[in-house]
């Protein structure tokens, strides 16, 4: 019987280990940031070239 019981031991383990999920989670944040910072330079692009090249101007 130690054998029956050593089983269901590990498969109650596999069942709680939830590091895959995390692991998912961290790479739909990662998605979403890149996602924003895309549509941030779309948006700002060029008014982020201008206020550069303005303080390159100064210097």
């Amino acid at each position: 019987m130690p054998t029956i019981y050593a089983i269901a031991a590990y498969l109650r383990a596999r069942v709680r280990n939830d590091d895959g999920v995390t692991a998912v989670e961290y790479g739909l944040l990662v998605s979403l940031l890149a996602v924003a910072f895309v549509a941030g330079v779309s948006l700002f692009g060029s008014q982020i070239t201008s206020a550069v090249g303005a303080l390159v101007a100064k210097f």
